[in-house]
């Protein structure tokens, strides 16, 4: 008996190493994938930096050219064209410096950065960027804002436009007619502004 086991488990060790093990294949497998879905990602995040960069070098220079056009002597109507330029080219890097921030998200490294803003001018830029992405639809947007909301705010106002603009941006593409409204509440408690947002269409 003990021969006989001391063979079975001779011939078990050879077995082990000679038939093809399917566990041991399948953890191969896996790790190669994992391998390939690391340098994808790598690749992604590379390529997203350096895109973001390309892009953010012309806004740039639109933005300056905007401002020093101006301050030339040039009409009103024309002075309200060059503040739309410079409001959209501004979003544009928002937009951009976004998609910088998916490689922070991956990374652990994104962070809420809290400044004073304006939250009456941000909503009149959304408004704005809104009404251009509409165009021609038979679409109107119907605003309200609180009149009691605090002039200035504290808080990520990048985020905060960020997150909005996708809603709108969602009203805006997927509405063929009708409506989009576009609402902001506040509860004012104890030196604490609370934002309500509410985005409704009357599209899919």
């Amino acid at each position: 008996v003990v021969i006989f086991s001391a063979v079975l488990a001779y011939v078990n060790l050879i077995m082990l190493f000679t038939i093809e093990n399917p566990d041991i294949k399948m953890m191969q497998q896996l790790e190669l994938a994992r391998d390939h879905a690391e340098k994808a990602n790598r690749a992604k995040s590379d390529f997203l930096s350096s895109m973001s960069h390309e892009i953010r070098t012309p806004l740039n220079a639109i933005v300056g050219f905007s401002q020093a056009l101006a301050e030339e002597n040039i009409n009103d109507e024309a002075k309200e064209e060059v503040k739309d330029i410079m409001m959209a080219s501004s979003s544009l890097l928002d937009i951009v410096n976004g998609i910088l921030d998916i490689s922070k998200i991956e990374a652990n490294k994104l962070e809420i950065v809290n400044t004073e803003y304006l939250p009456s001018k941000i909503f009149e830029e959304l408004t704005i960027l809104t009404n251009s992405r509409i165009g021609d639809k038979p679409i109107k947007l119907i605003t309200s804002f609180d009149s009691s909301m605090p002039k200035v705010l504290y808080g990520d106002h990048t985020r905060l436009k960020q997150i909005v603009l996708n809603l709108l941006t969602n009203a805006a593409k997927y509405t063929k007619e009708g409506t989009i409204e576009f609402k902001v509440s506040t509860v004012n408690k104890d030196g604490v502004c609370r934002l309500i947002i509410s985005v409704e269409d009357t599209g899919i």
